[in-house]
C-alpha cells in the first residue's frame, strides 16, 4: 500500500461518473472475443472507441460477501453504502455469495447474512438462493444467476478458455513444495516475484499430455509488470508503480476460480457498473484491471472505502471486540440506529434543512434511511479511517427510539420486541399483552435506556411488584423521615381513596391543612388518572401545588418512589403513578406501609 499513490483531481465525482457511463460499452453480455480489445488500457474509465449514441448501461451495484463468518460492521457499512448509492441513482443492487474458497466456508453463514440484511431492512433487488428457506429472505430472480459463485463454474470456464488459447493464461503443474522452494530462491536473489514461470514454456502437446495423465494443475494469468493509473470515486487518481511479475492463479486445482477471476467475470456478466468495496482491495485492483483488459472488457467504476479501526487505530477484528452485527442485534439496538452509526463512520452528510440535531449541537447526525438516501454522495466519503465510538451509538439509539415512538409502524415493532424481552427476563411479568402499556413504558424510560433490552432492569416495577427487601430498597427506606410514614397511618382512614395517595405523602411536608389538601386532591377526577400528556401535566401541577414556596419535597418524592418502585432510579414519579393506575399505586403504597419498620424516636 505504501507504493500506491493517489492524486485529487478537479473533476467532480458526478462528472466522472456521467462521462464514463455515457461512453460505456453496452454489448450483449456473452463470452468475449479476444480480438479488438483495448490493448494497454490502464484506467477504470471508459473506452474512447465506444459510440456516443449508444445508450448508457443501466446503473447497477452489488454486495458480494464471502460466507467465511458473520457480517461485521465494516461489511454492514459496505452494503449500506451500496444501498444508498443505488437508491440515490435510481439504480438496483444484487446480492452475490463469493464462496469459491470452500476451505473457509462456514455452515449457516449465508442464512445468517440474509437474516441480518432483513433485520437492517436492506432489501436487495436481485438474488436467488434455491437452498435458502424462503421465510428467511426474499428470492428476487434477476436473470443473472446463479448467485453462488460455486454454482457458476461453467461461466468461468467459458471466459477462461479463450485466455488460455490466446496465450494470456497457461496451465501450471508445479507442486506446492516446488513453489515454496522457488519463492525462497527468488527472495535470496532479491527478486520479489512469486513464480519463475517454469510452466509457461510448456508446449501445447506437453500440456495436453499432462492433463490426459490426470496431473493436477492450476491456470495462471500471464501478467505484466507495467504500472498503471486508475480513477477511483473516493481516492480519485491512483498510480500503481511497476511491480514484480506475479502470474496469479485464475483457476485452482479443484476447478473453482480464484476470487480475482470470479470477481471480474461476475461483475461483467451481471452488468455491474459501480463497485464499492474496502480499501484493503486497492492492492488487488491492478490484477482486476489487467484481467478486464485481457478480456477486452470495460471495467466498472471503483470506489474504495476507508477501513474501520479500533480506538488504538488497529484494524477491526473478531478478536478485538464487538464487530459482529449479530452482537448488536442481540443487545437490542435499533437497526435504524446501527445503520446511522456505521454510515457516519467515513461519510459526512451534505448540508440540508434537517431538524435532527445531535447532543453536541451538530446538525444532521440523527438520520433516517430516507434522509440518508437524500443526502448520500460518494463525494462525502473521506479517506481517513474511522474509529469506533460506542457512546455515539448509544446516543443515536436513544434518538431513534424516540423517532420510532412517533411512527405507528415503528412503535408497534418496538412493542413486539419489548414484549418478548420482558417475558424472557421477568418471571410472571404483568400486562405484557397490553401493547398500549408497553409503548407507554418505552416512552417513560426513553431518556434513560441505551436499548430496549435495558427496560427489564430499569423498569421492572412496571411489570412486577417492587421488592422492598433488596439492599437498595432498605437503604432508601432508612433515608425517608419516619414522620412521613406515620402520616400515612394517620391520614389514610380519613381520606377518600382518590386523594389519599398523594395527600398522605405531602400534607405534613407542605404545611397544608388536612381539609385544604383533601379539597385540592378530590378535584382530580377519575379520568385524570388515565394516560395522556394533559393528565400527566395535571398530576405534576397538583403535586407541585402541595409544596410550600421554598419547601423541599425531596424526601416525600423519595418515599413515594420507594413505595411504587423499590428502586432509586426510574421514570418520573408522576408518570409512574399514572401508568400504574390508582388501584395498583394504592396497593403498592399499602404494601410499603405494611413492610415498613418505623424507627423509634
Amino acid at each position: 500500500m505504501s507504493m500506491i499513490k493517489w492524486h485529487r483531481l478537479p473533476v467532480t465525482v458526478l462528472e466522472l461518473s456521467q462521462s464514463c457511463l455515457a461512453s460505456r460499452s453496452t454489448a450483449p453480455r456473452s463470452v468475449p472475443s479476444l480480438t479488438g480489445h483495448r490493448h494497454g488500457s490502464n484506467t477504470t474509465c471508459c473506452s474512447s472507441s465506444s459510440s456516443s449514441s449508444t445508450p448508457p448501461k443501466p446503473t447497477k451495484l452489488r454486495f458480494a460477501p464471502s460466507p467465511t463468518g458473520y457480517l461485521h460492521l465494516g461489511g454492514l457499512r459496505t452494503v449500506l453504502y451500496n444501498h444508498l448509492l443505488a437508491k440515490t441513482l435510481g439504480a438496483t443492487w444484487a446480492l452475490r455469495i463469493e464462496d469459491t474458497d470452500q476451505t473457509r466456508f462456514v455452515q449457516g453463514a449465508v442464512e445468517s447474512l440474509i437474516k441480518t440484511l432483513q433485520w437492517a431492512k436492506l432489501h436487495y433487488d436481485e438474488a436467488y438462493f434455491v437452498s435458502i428457506d424462503p421465510s428467511i429472505g426474499p428470492h428476487r430472480e434477476g436473470g443473472n444467476g446463479p448467485y453462488h459463485q460455486s454454482q457458476r463454474r461453467h461461466i468461468y470456464d467459458a471466459f477462461l478458455q479463450p485466455l488460455i488459447e490466446s496465450g494470456k493464461a497457461y496451465h501450471c503443474f508445479c507442486s506446492a513444495e516446488r513453489l515454496a522452494s522457488t519463492r525462497k530462491i527468488l527472495q535470496k536473489q532479491g527478486n520479489n516475484a512469486t513464480y519463475d514461470r517454469k510452466c509457461l514454456g510448456l508446449s501445447k502437446e506437453e500440456v495436453r499430455a499432462k492433463l490426459d495423465r490426470g496431473e493436477a494443475s492450476v491456470v495462471r494469468f500471464k501478467s505484466s509488470s507495467d504500472g498503471m493509473t486508475q480513477h477511483d470515486l473516493v481516492y480519485d487518481t491512483i498510480t500503481y508503480p511497476s511491480l514484480p511479475i506475479e502470474d496469479f492463479v485464475l483457476r485452482k486445482s479443484d476447478g473453482l476460480p480464484t476470487y480475482h477471476f470470479a470477481n471480474v467475470v461476475d461483475d461483467h456478466s451481471m452488468g455491474i457498473t459501480h463497485v464499492l468495496r474496502g480499501e484493503e482491495w486497492l492492492p488487488s485492483t491492478p490484477k482486476h484491471l489487467s484481467l478486464y483488459s485481457a478480456l477486452g472488457l470495460d471495467p466498472p467504476l471503483f470506489a474504495h472505502l476507508p477501513l474501520l479501526v479500533n480506538q488504538d487505530r488497529s484494524k477491526l477484528s473478531k478478536r478485538a471486540g464487538d464487530v459482529r452485527v449479530e452482537e448488536y442485534i442481540e443487545k437490542g439496538y435499533e437497526p435504524e440506529a446501527l445503520l446511522n452509526f456505521v454510515a457516519l463512520m467515513g461519510w459526512s452528510p451534505q448540508a440540508t434543512t434537517s431538524t435532527n440535531v445531535d447532543a453536541s449541537g451538530e446538525e444532521g447526525h440523527v438520520l433516517t434511511m430516507d434522509e440518508m438516501i437524500q443526502r448520500f454522495s460518494l463525494e462525502g466519503v473521506n479517506r481517513n479511517r474511522s474509529t469506533m465510538n460506542l457512546s455515539k451509538l448509544d446516543y443515536l439509539n436513544r434518538e431513534h427510539v424516540k423517532l420510532k415512538l412517533l411512527d405507528q409502524e415503528g412503535r408497534q415493532e418496538m412493542v413486539e420486541r419489548l414484549r418478548g424481552v420482558v417475558e424472557r427476563e421477568i418471571k410472571d411479568a404483568r400486562r405484557t399483552d397490553d401493547s398500549v402499556y408497553l409503548a407507554q413504558v418505552i416512552e417513560a424510560l426513553k431518556e434513560r435506556l441505551h436499548t430496549l433490552h435495558d427496560i427489564p432492569k430499569l423498569g421492572h416495577y412496571f411489570f412486577s411488584p417492587p421488592d422492598y427487601t433488596t439492599k437498595l430498597a432498605r437503604q432508601m427506606a432508612k433515608n425517608v423521615p419516619s414522620q412521613i410514614y406515620r402520616a400515612f397511618q394517620a391520614f389514610r382512614s380519613s381520606l377518600t381513596l382518590g386523594s389519599w395517595l398523594i395527600s398522605a405523602l405531602y400534607a405534613l411536608n407542605s404545611g397544608e391543612t388536612l381539609s385544604s389538601t383533601t379539597k385540592l386532591l378530590q378535584s382530580l377526577l377519575e379520568e385524570d388518572w388515565h394516560w395522556c400528556s394533559e393528565a400527566h401535566q395535571k398530576m405534576v401541577d397538583t403535586l407541585n401545588s402541595l409544596v410550600e414556596p421554598g419547601g423541599n419535597s425531596k424526601n416525600v418524592m423519595m418515599s413515594l418512589r420507594h413505595a411504587l418502585t423499590g428502586t432509586k432510579v426510574g421514570a418520573g414519579v408522576p408518570m409512574t403513578v399514572l401508568m400504574l393506575g390508582k388501584e395498583e399505586s394504592l396497593a403498592r403504597l399499602q404494601q410499603a406501609l405494611n413492610e415498613r419498620v418505623v424507627p423509634s424516636e
